[in-house]
C-alpha cells in the first residue's frame, strides 16, 4: 500500500523516478523497490520527500490532506462543478438553492476529481461557517 501511494504522489507531482529518488537521497532501483512494496523509505527519506510536496500522511495511512490537491485537480473539479450546476439549473436567480448546498457540491467535485471515494451526501460544507443565502 505505501509503495503504490508513494508512486501516486510522485506521478501527481510530475516527477520522474530518477529525480524523485534523488530527492530522497536514494537510487532509482531503491525507488522501484519502494513503489513495488519490496522495501520502504526511512523516516529521513520521507521527510525529504515531504519538503518537495509529497503528502506523507497519504503515503503512510491513505488519508489525503486538503493541501495536496494540485492546481490541475482543482481546475478539473471546479470545471466539473460549473458544468454540472449549469446542467442542474442551479446557477439561475430563479432557483432557491442554499449556499451551503452549492459549496458542498463544489467540494464534492474537487474531491471526486482528486480521485477520492466520496459521495455527495457525505460532503459537509457546514464547517465553512458561512451564512446561507
Amino acid at each position: 500500500m505505501i509503495g503504490s501511494r508513494l508512486k501516486e504522489e510522485r506521478e501527481r507531482l510530475g516527477i520522474k523516478q530518477d529525480d524523485f529518488a534523488a530527492l530522497a537521497s536514494a537510487k532509482r532501483r531503491t525507488l522501484v523497490d519502494w513503489e513495488k512494496g519490496v522495501t520502504s523509505p526511512t523516516a529521513v527519506q520521507l521527510a525529504q520527500l515531504a519538503e518537495v510536496g509529497v503528502d506523507i500522511q497519504y503515503v503512510l495511512i491513505g488519508k489525503k490532506t486538503a493541501s495536496t490537491y494540485s492546481d490541475q485537480t482543482i481546475v478539473e473539479g471546479m470545471s466539473s462543478f460549473l458544468f454540472d450546476t449549469a446542467e442542474l439549473g442551479w446557477m439561475t436567480k430563479s432557483k432557491n438553492i442554499k449556499f451551503n448546498e452549492v459549496i458542498s457540491f463544489a467540494l464534492y467535485s474537487v474531491k471526486k476529481a482528486a480521485g477520492e471515494d466520496v459521495k455527495f451526501e457525505n460532503v459537509k460544507a457546514d464547517t465553512l461557517n458561512k451564512k446561507e443565502g
